[in-house]
């Protein structure tokens, strides 16, 4: 048989061209940066996700109908001083793109402001819950047990 060709190792055998056949030395020496760098590539991600997720939902939130200073006070009627102080402490009368700065600059040191219906900080009541739901999920996943073997 003329076709068939020698194969002296797995390189040939999967065709990898231009590869070294050793390990360079750094890779062997430090086999941890290889995890290091997946890990830095997956966090690195996942930030440009979060990142996409959060300007998305801030621009659905914007072109909402209605005007938020008004959804914030409720049904009754308020004087335009009013609202306008509404607007001014929750930067609705600045840009869009400065409004999203100012909420991403906050949310990144977990400042989320204050709960409309509560008045207490937005994270107390996230960090009150915490607790929980992570006792719910861990006792979720541990009551699963082993997946059965096909």
């Amino acid at each position: 048989m003329q076709g068939r060709r020698k194969v002296s190792s797995v390189a040939d055998l999967f065709g990898i061209q231009g590869q070294s056949r050793r390990q360079s030395a750094s890779s062997w020496l430090h086999p941890a940066r290889g995890a290091t760098v997946f890990a830095a590539k997956r966090l690195l991600g996942l930030a440009a996700v979060l990142l996409v997720i959060s300007f998305g939902t801030f621009s659905l939130l914007a072109i909402a109908p209605g005007d938020p200073a008004q959804l914030l006070l409720g049904t009754r009627q308020q004087s335009p001083a009013v609202i306008h102080a509404v607007r001014h402490e929750y930067h609705l009368d600045r840009p869009f793109l400065v409004q999203y700065g100012i909420w991403l600059q906050h949310a990144l040191h977990f400042d989320f402001g204050r709960s409309i219906r509560t008045q207490d900080p937005v994270w107390s009541d996230i960090s009150s819950r915490y607790g929980p739901v992570g006792r719910f999920v861990i006792s979720a996943t541990c009551s699963l047990g082993p997946s059965p073997t096909t």
